[in-house]
């Protein structure tokens, strides 16, 4: 098989260089576009990622605070009750009721 060339002018292969990147420059740029888009999605999506993985740490933690506050607040109305009849300060309450209502004492010396 013969094959044969065929020449051309300096000005008509730059030209039709110029035609060809011409047509596939836009080409180029879309994939490009797509390319960054694709990563800053990637990064986006990491960084969804840590966001909802520390926001679930946040709820887990305040749920343990919750329970830890509400038997801190068992704790305390038990221990408030023991501390009350080992002090006295209830028998304390009960005599300080009972003098206010008894009559004020009157010295029967100066009467």
């Amino acid at each position: 098989m013969r094959r044969t060339t065929a020449v051309a002018a300096g000005a008509a292969v730059i030209a039709a260089i110029a035609l060809i990147a011409g047509a596939i420059s836009p080409w180029y740029e879309v994939a490009s576009r797509f390319e960054k888009s694709r990563l800053e999605l990637a990064k986006a999506q990491k960084s969804f990622d840590y966001f909802q993985n520390h926001f679930e740490n946040v709820g887990k933690n305040l749920n343990k605070a919750q329970e830890a506050f509400e038997t801190a607040q068992r704790h305390l109305k038990t221990y408030r009750g023991r501390v009350t009849v080992l002090s006295g300060q209830e028998q304390l309450e009960l005599d300080a009721k009972t003098t206010e209502d008894a009559p004020p004492l009157t010295d029967k010396a100066s009467a």
